[in-house]
């Protein structure tokens, strides 16, 4: 499912390349920085914890707000309940983030 979401949302590689955040800020394209929310795990496969930190720091130095809050252990992976914000872990730990942003 999340694959062929992400097929549907981007189109082609080529359009991911161009459109995805971490590469727009490289590139030093000027663009909307709004208040970010980063919540990662420690380890987490399908994004490396050296791409996060070099997106928060690209996005620090572009002059953009971001908060980044790291949950123990390992991601648990893509399904509907572990996935999305509606779980015990991480919906508390986004509302201290986002109250502590405040």
């Amino acid at each position: 499912l999340i694959l062929s979401l992400h097929d549907q949302y981007w189109g082609s590689e080529e359009a991911m390349a161009e459109g995805a955040p971490a590469r727009i800020l490289r590139r030093g394209e000027k663009t909307a920085l709004p208040p970010t929310l980063v919540i990662h795990h420690q380890y987490e496969s399908p994004h490396p914890r050296p791409d996060v930190d070099s997106f928060v720091e690209e996005f620090r130095k572009a002059g953009g707000q971001v908060a980044v809050h790291v949950l123990p252990g390992t991601f648990p992976g893509p399904s509907r309940s572990s996935y999305w914000m509606n779980d015990d872990v991480r919906a508390p730990a986004a509302n201290k983030v986002l109250r502590d942003m405040a």
